[in-house]
């Protein structure tokens, strides 16, 4: 027997247009009989059809047939006998909705959200501009496009996120050492730190925490992070986070914001110039004490509109430690329900005085891991540790 099912040529399409998601592509003519096309169904079985179009002699798309609801019309009693010679026209869905090849991909989907939504998959007309049909794609095809667009996208930010604010950074310097470590609760995450000497004697070191996760929030702090990367700072720290501020809030209406400590550190006097926009956790560690340091808090930045920033300043001593965490480490809880507590790092700092920074830094993480247990991660996890020597240093450690 010739089936009377025929099947349109492979041709290539434009990534995002909705016809490069036209997964099947069978049609059978409007004067078919239902039983013709059972027959045609059943020598075709191996092919796995799961809609097909139903189109006139000039291939203009008259309806579609899903292959299930066809299945499920004729297994009723006599129902074979009763459609059987009946043209295919009857059993069709006429009022299927057609879309042109050429449209976004994007567009498409907003109109089909409510159906995206449901669990049943759905199938649709594909038609060119001369209205012949072109194929036919269904919910699934859409959703597994999407998914895969952002497991693409994720994979980019990821890439972006570890160049710009890696793992895990050390520096050593004559009058100090620095550590810092970032660890996302997802591929990508809205914490990064920055570390930069931007003249002589003068260092910006900065943790920030964007609102929200994924990535959203990774465009913003691969966003500020750029800002930061590129700007002199020839006139201190204010005018640059004047400027960041008003852009986003400008931009996005204080929809998304992020809390962050700057820090303007003079390396030779040990002073530093604390801004802290909406974040608030900085500890010094000094005579075996580790304690919050009252800030003067501005508002994240973002929030609103600015033109006066709050600065503090304080005078690190000699042997003094610096912490900087971001909230994923002092609020993630064990399966009791405890909460990470500032006194364990003060432990772990006092026990490793004569030590590397980098010791510090690798138990200040196992004790974080040890702490939770079983219990997931909550958040991003970073934070910045600094030792000052008020002096240039000697090899200690040697």
């Amino acid at each position: 027997m010739l089936t009377v099912l025929e099947k349109i040529p492979n041709e290539k399409r434009r990534k995002q247009t909705i016809g490069f998601l036209g997964t099947e592509s069978y049609y059978v003519g409007e004067n078919t009989t239902v039983e013709e096309l059972i027959s045609s169904l059943e020598e075709m079985k191996e092919m796995s059809i799961y809609a097909l179009a139903v189109v006139d002699r000039d291939l203009r798309n008259r309806g579609l047939i899903v292959v299930r609801e066809l299945y499920t019309l004729i297994s009723r009693q006599y129902g074979r006998a009763i459609m059987g010679k009946k043209p295919v026209t009857d059993i069709m869905d006429a009022k299927s909705p057609v879309f042109n090849i050429s449209e976004n991909i994007f567009s498409v989907g907003d109109i089909l959200d409510e159906k995206l939504r449901n669990d049943e998959i759905t199938y649709y007309l594909l038609q060119d501009n001369d209205r012949r049909y072109r194929g036919i794609f269904s919910s699934r095809d859409i959703l597994i496009h999407l998914s895969n667009i952002t497991k693409n996208d994720m994979a980019m930010a990821q890439s972006i996120q570890r160049k710009i604010s890696r793992e895990e950074t050390s520096i050593h310097e004559a009058r100090f050492d620095l550590v810092a470590s970032t660890q996302p609760v997802m591929d990508v995450g809205g914490d990064c730190y920055l570390l930069k000497q931007y003249r002589e004697n003068r260092w910006l070191l900065t943790v920030c925490d964007a609102s929200g996760k994924g990535i959203a929030a990774s465009l913003l702090t691969t966003t500020i992070w750029g800002m930061m990367s590129i700007y002199e700072f020839s006139a201190g720290v204010q005018p640059f986070l004047k400027k960041v501020n008003n852009y986003l809030y400008d931009t996005l209406e204080s929809e998304r914001f992020i809390t962050g400590i700057f820090l303007d550190f003079h390396t030779r006097s040990g002073k530093v110039l604390i801004y802290d926009m909406g974040h608030s956790y900085l500890y010094i560690h000094r005579k075996g004490r580790l304690r919050r340091i009252p800030l003067t808090g501005n508002t994240p930045i973002g929030i609103q509109s600015m033109e006066n920033i709050s600065v503090g300043i304080l005078k690190l001593e000699e042997n003094d430690y610096l912490f900087v965490p971001t909230d994923g480490l002092l609020e993630q809880s064990d399966s009791g329900g405890a909460l990470y507590s500032i006194k364990r790092v003060e432990r772990i700092i006092n026990r490793n005085l004569n030590k590397p920074i980098e010791s510090i830094k690798n138990e200040i993480l196992q004790d974080f891991t040890d702490f939770k247990g079983k219990e997931h991660v909550h958040d991003d996890v970073t934070f910045l540790l600094l030792k000052y020597y008020g002096r240039e240093a000697t090899d200690e450690y040697a």
